[in-house]
């Protein structure tokens, strides 16, 4: 409980909460010597450290989350490994790990026929696709990681897949920005009323690159402010500076427009 308690606060954005909850449950599992449990506390810390930006720390925790769910024979806790700890490395713009992990993820999650989260480890390959600019084949991986999740009724999933459709859509020539808009504002919606407020601030940055692509320019300063407001609360820094690039390009633009 101490390890999806931290989970939890990691969605909110109560990093101190939860790195003192994963600590706690990584303390108790060690003392029960049950592989499964401390594999899965372990995992639990890696999550919330790779959402906040301590790479560093996390994949250590993930490694040893790995070696034991190996050695207990633990597939579905493998997978969920890979699959979060390939969300850590791509936040952290480490595009080849990323790439590794999720791949391993897919692959287990065939094997052992789970669903479980598969809408987003899909979403977050399709953002792979996208940053190495194959905007095609990202917006195939990125409907077919929101068809798992809406089928399988995992809403955060189906939040996460909306908005990596969105940027997938805006990234087209020419952009679908109508169908952008409708999926951003899908995803906020669920973020919001289910207060995955870390995710809803990376909701808030996409946001923010719909408008800029609709021309609503100050429509879209303001979700990137209000981006940079929620990731500077959390102390997200990888946030922090996405942000302040999305503003500098916006006001880059506007030079640009108005020379």
């Amino acid at each position: 409980m101490s390890g999806v308690l931290a989970f939890a606060c990691g969605m909110r954005g109560d990093f101190d909460e939860a790195r003192q909850a994963a600590a706690h449950g990584i303390e108790l599992a060690r003392q029960i010597e049950h592989l499964p449990t401390q594999a899965a506390c372990l995992f639990f810390c890696g999550v919330v450290r790779g959402w906040h930006g301590d790479l560093e720390s996390a994949v250590p925790e993930f490694e040893e989350a790995l070696l034991l769910c190996e050695r207990s024979g633990d597939i579905f806790r493998q997978y969920l490994t890979h699959g979060w700890r390939g969300q850590g490395y791509l936040l952290a713009g480490r595009y080849e790990a990323a790439e590794a992990d999720l791949k391993r993820c897919l692959e287990l999650g065939d094997q052992i026929g789970t669903t479980f989260h598969r809408g987003a480890f899909q979403a977050f390959r399709a953002k792979l696709r996208l940053l190495d600019g194959e905007v095609g084949e990202a917006l195939r991986h990125s409907a077919e990681a929101l068809e798992v999740a809406t089928e399988t009724a995992q809403a955060w999933s189906r939040s996460i897949a909306l908005r990596i459709h969105a940027e997938a859509l805006v990234a087209l020539e020419p952009p679908r920005i109508e169908q952008a808009e409708q999926d951003i504002r899908s995803a906020l919606e669920i973020q919001e009323r289910r207060e995955c407020l870390f995710d809803l601030a990376w909701s808030r940055l996409a946001e923010g690159h719909v408008l800029a692509a609709k021309d609503e320019r100050e429509a879209a300063r303001q979700a990137y402010l209000l981006a940079g407001r929620m990731f500077e609360e959390m102390t997200v820094t990888m946030g922090q500076e996405r942000v302040r690039a999305a503003l500098a390009q916006l006001d880059q633009k506007k030079s640009l427009r108005f020379a």
